[in-house]
């Protein structure tokens, strides 16, 4: 009667892996990309302009080395300090932005990165709260977009 004591373990033991497994692997998942990413406009006081912002109010920049388009090195890992801005689906416009001018761009390790008039967006993981810019100009690489598209140098 031993073996068949097994089977209800076992499968106790299959039931209780599967459990913590698959809500760790859908959590890992959905941190990929929020199913449709904001970007929107806000007034920026450091700059004394309107610039781009996710919908959390995160300021938004574009890197010089990103041209028609397309990611600098979509093969390489990407910089942890420069967080590509990503969706699931189509990025949606908010207050101030031209909907014609966000389109979805294939990012580092394929990532569906959001872009803004050609170029792919990024955020700052130098920038702690909405309305920081700490990003601006570092190292003459990195700019803030104006709500046409252009970098605010």
């Amino acid at each position: 009667m031993a073996p068949m004591n097994r089977v209800p373990r076992l499968m106790l033991s299959m039931v209780l892996m599967l459990a913590v497994l698959v809500p760790t692997a859908a959590a890992v998942g959905s941190r990929t990309a929020p199913a449709r990413t904001v970007v929107t406009t806000a007034f920026n006081k450091h700059l004394k302009k309107t610039i781009l912002v996710d919908g959390k109010g995160r300021t938004l920049y574009m890197y010089v080395l990103d041209t028609n388009g397309a990611v600098y090195s979509p093969k390489d890992p990407p910089d942890p300090a420069w967080p590509a801005l990503t969706s699931g689906g189509a990025p949606a416009p908010g207050k101030g932005v031209d909907a014609n001018l966000l389109k979805i761009v294939q990012g580092h390790r394929g990532a569906r990165q959001v872009s803004y008039n050609g170029h792919p967006l990024y955020r700052f993981s130098g920038d702690s709260k909405p309305g920081d810019a700490k990003g601006q100009n570092f190292y003459q690489d990195w700019f803030v977009l104006s709500p046409k598209g252009t970098p605010i140098k």
